[in-house]
């Protein structure tokens, strides 16, 4: 499990030599054990695949996923290889990382890593031999300069990225990935998987499940498929795709996306009547709405089933039926349909008061903490005392290198504290971006460097997830979400 992380900080960091950089710590893989078996049939099977696909990968093609260390790409991976494993396919399979240099989220590569060892793939990384992307504005910028001093132009480019001018996809992911998979498989087809999510933009909507240059060894395959919640997007999703796979979303008063329980049959019986739709499940989100009440979630299940009825009846109820997820799976295994969504208790996290299954958990988050990046005695030349909480003449006072921006409250809430040396230590207002003040009157030995606990152990004292979370003015699930993405994440 994680067991401390780092947040990502610029090379020239004012206050903070490599040795010292701020640090937090948390842990993301809990220990689970359920009663009951959760199905990854949905997983399975949720994929958009063509006839031509199908073809090459019976043929033993090369399988070549790209991952980035985001959600997208993971799925994508997990996906494929979940299907390749169903449908028996003999060729050879990897993982495939284009590394953009100084400029990636610092945990970018050990996601990777992560999702490699969890598949049991190999992982290989490419790299622009000439730098990474921030090389690349800076080479581009010396030659714009160039041809403007020679006037061979009047106008300056940006030498930037940007939607429009999306280089760094060409030049450092696709042009390294597709030379390297070529010198790699010389003989064989080459399936190159890229984890787009359709829902992102109108752009991405537009991609075609597959593309595919005459004469080329190599053949693109985006597998996400997409969820539906009303006929209107059906018709966008098929106008923007050759053939669509889709799970049909419903809204059993969650005032959500989904389709409404009125409008589910006839979303459903359209979908099945088109022969370039697959409808390969269904499924459905509960209330969690402040009004909502326990005895409503009976009400919802009444309404799934009524919707499962009526396509029994109509000879379209789709495969895979699913709506209960965290609370849902320990509350009502009355839910379990086909499949569930374990949701939140991959993390560690029951979020339910009275759950019907018992399960053993352990929090996936196990310490966020950072280092003081700042000592010094509040004395008179550095002019008056602000007017602030916890602010006096004579105290001795710390720099924190987390902020904010890594996560922390906007806010500095009247009451928090956090662990320096084995010692409670207040933490003081404002909070800035990347920084916090801490009182360490308590702590007289404490000095540049020393690890600092927001959460979690550090000798007899201990702050525990609910009582951070109360003191932020948040619940535990909020700690996880609000911390930034830049933290990189340490397992043990």
């Amino acid at each position: 499990m994680p067991d401390h992380l780092q947040p990502h900080r610029k090379p020239d960091h004012p206050a903070c030599p490599p040795q010292h950089r701020p640090s937090a710590s948390c842990a993301i893989i809990p220990q689970i054990a359920l009663p009951f078996v959760v199905s990854s049939i949905s997983a399975i099977r949720r994929i958009s695949i063509t006839p031509e696909i199908s073809d090459l990968l019976a043929q033993g093609a090369a399988v070549a996923i790209g991952v980035s260390g985001g959600k997208d790409s993971q799925a994508a991976a997990m996906a494929t290889f979940e299907h390749l494993d169903r449908i028996g396919h003999t060729g050879p399979r990897l993982l495939i990382h284009a590394d953009l240099g100084s400029v990636e989220w610092a945990d970018s590569l050990p996601t990777c890593e992560r999702l490699s060892d969890h598949l049991g793939a190999e992982l290989v990384v490419v790299r622009r031999k000439q730098g990474g992307l921030l090389h690349r504005w800076e080479s581009r910028w010396r030659s714009n300069v160039a041809r403007y001093e020679n006037l061979s132009t009047v106008t300056l480019v940006p030498c930037w990225s940007t939607p429009a001018m999306r280089f760094c996809t060409s030049e450092l992911k696709t042009s390294k990935v597709h030379a390297k998979l070529k010198r790699r498989f010389t003989r064989l087809p080459i399936i190159s998987v890229t984890g787009v999510r359709r829902e992102e933009s109108p752009q991405r909507a537009r991609a075609a499940i597959i593309d595919h240059k005459p004469g080329e060894r190599i053949w693109t395959w985006r597998p996400i498929l997409v969820s539906v919640s009303s006929v209107d997007e059906l018709e966008r999703w098929r106008a923007a795709m050759t053939k669509t796979r889709v799970f049909i979303k419903v809204d059993l008063g969650f005032f959500r996306a989904g389709a409404s329980p009125q409008d589910a049959g006839p979303l459903l019986a359209a979908a099945n009547a088109y022969s370039d739709v697959q409808v390969d499940g269904i499924y459905a989100h509960m209330s969690e709405l402040p009004t909502s009440k326990s005895s409503e979630a009976g009400i919802q299940l009444h309404r799934m089933r009524a919707i499962l009825a009526e396509a029994e009846v109509r000879g379209d109820r789709p495969v895979i039926a699913m709506m209960s997820s965290t609370e849902g799976v320990l509350t009502y295994p009355e839910m379990d349909m086909d499949a569930v969504d374990p949701g939140a208790l991959f993390v560690g996290l029951p979020e339910s008061h009275a759950p019907v299954r018992r399960v053993v958990l352990q929090q996936a988050l196990k310490t966020i903490c950072t280092t003081v990046v700042a000592v010094k005695h509040v004395d008179a030349s550095l002019g008056p005392v602000p007017d602030l909480p916890g602010f006096r003449s004579g105290m001795k006072l710390g720099v924190l290198g987390m902020g904010w921006g890594d996560g922390l409250p906007r806010q500095v809430p009247p009451g928090a504290e956090a662990l320096v040396g084995g010692t409670r230590a207040r933490l003081l207002p404002p909070a800035h971006l990347e920084h916090v003040r801490i009182d360490l009157s308590n702590a007289p030995d404490a000095r540049f460097g020393d690890k600092v606990v927001l959460l979690g152990r550090q000798g007899d004292e201990v702050i525990t997830h609910e009582e951070i979370a109360a003191v932020w003015g948040t619940d535990v699930v909020g700690i996880y979400a609000g911390l930034r993405d830049h933290i990189p994440r340490i397992y043990t």
